[in-house]
């Protein structure tokens, strides 16, 4: 089988995937932000946790909680 890759680029210059992964955590606090406005209750691992608990975790924490 072949390795693939996927390269994406916007305005002629190609995003690197540390980049792609800032944009996605920003739009993931972006939606937290949101949510914790309208009363949502978050958990991590089973227990409760507030929206700035949830933001000083690592990106791939982020994604699980």
């Amino acid at each position: 089988m072949k390795n693939l890759s996927i390269k994406m680029h916007m305005n002629g210059k190609e995003l690197t995937p540390e980049w792609i992964q800032a944009k996605e955590l920003e739009r993931t606090h972006h939606v937290i932000r949101e949510m914790d406005e309208v009363g949502a209750n978050f958990t991590y691992k089973g227990k409760s946790i507030d929206a700035d608990t949830l933001f000083s975790l690592p990106f791939k924490e982020v994604k699980a909680a």
